[in-house]
């Protein structure tokens, strides 16, 4: 791929007249041989990274700041790692057992913990018929970024703003945590042995941001430009907190897990199993003088569906 002039910042849009962002990077990268990548992203997922690992695979220091937590869909209880356009969702087995086989010995890995699930996927074909149970081509592509991520010279934080420093360990990444200045900005800065390159714009790390979305995004080789991004980056690195082993924790419970219920999931079905025929569903005066006759049909349905 030709190289961008330096006084010429070049368009990607993912089309096929600019190309796509990952023909780009992969390019770019392959004649750079970067030392040094600072991508800022709002999200990340495997088919992302994907993209471009074997590019950076080799760089001396990696620095990634998240700007949301990194799950894209939630469904009911359970969080499913992927983007709408990636390859497939990486979910876990299914926690729905039948009783009887399981007191037969049918689900040898589902009292199993975090780590002893990981031991079960490592030992590979010692225990097949717990195996069937995972998804191991979404389990390779976990693996592969938790690989990468685990590396001393790969550093990842979440962009907190003032809330930086200030959450508790575990929960960086939370949903609940997010600062009310979010990081939407998407950068890639690299450094290497040609020069450095930066592009900016909207696409995410994932494989539709690279790919497949209708995305704008400006790429430079231009020292000064790169300068300063690199200046602007590093700011709002400051700003965030260490998320790596939570990242990865979260990566990995996403094939290790399935749909799973909380206690208090189970406390408040329960409850509703033992007292629901109980429950007053009709409306209070004071709510349905405010509603029409449909309006009122409407809400109740609605109330007893829940």
């Amino acid at each position: 791929m030709a190289r961008v002039a330096a006084d010429s910042p070049l368009l990607i849009s993912n089309d096929v007249l600019t190309g796509t962002m990952e023909q780009h990077l992969r390019g770019v990268l392959a004649t750079l041989n970067p030392r040094e990548a600072a991508i800022a992203t709002a999200y990340l997922t495997p088919d992302g990274f994907a993209a471009i690992k074997d590019q950076i695979a080799a760089a001396e220091q990696v620095r990634i700041l998240l700007g949301e937590r990194p799950f894209l869909n939630r469904r009911g209880p359970s969080d499913r790692l992927g983007a709408p356009t990636d390859d497939d969702d990486l979910a876990g087995p299914g926690e729905a057992i039948d009783w009887y086989s399981f007191l037969e010995g049918d689900y040898p890995w589902l009292l199993l913990s975090h780590e002893e699930r990981k031991a079960l996927l490592a030992a590979g074909a010692t225990d097949p018929a717990s195996l069937e149970a995972f998804n191991l081509a979404a389990w390779d592509k976990v693996l592969a970024l938790v690989t990468f991520l685990e590396r001393p010279e790969v550093a990842m934080r979440r962009y907190l703003a003032d809330k930086a420093g200030r959450v508790p360990e575990g929960q960086v990444l939370s949903h609940r945590t997010a600062s009310s200045a979010r990081l939407h900005a998407k950068a890639y800065l690299f450094r290497g042995d040609e020069g450095a390159f930066a592009t900016v714009g909207s696409s995410n790390l994932t494989k539709g941001g690279l790919t497949n979305n209708i995305e704008l995004n400006l790429a430079s080789h231009d020292e000064r430009l790169v300068t300063e991004l690199e200046g602007w980056f590093d700011g709002k690195w400051d700003e965030g907190q260490e998320c790596k082993a939570e990242f990865i924790r979260l990566l990995e419970s996403c094939v290790l897990f399935g749909r799973r219920y909380t206690p208090w999931q189970v406390f408040i079905k329960a409850l509703d199993a033992a007292y629901g025929r109980f429950l007053d569903l009709s409306l209070a005066a004071e709510v349905a003088g405010k509603l029409a006759n449909f309006q009122q049909e409407a809400v109740s349905r609605c109330v007893a569906l829940l």
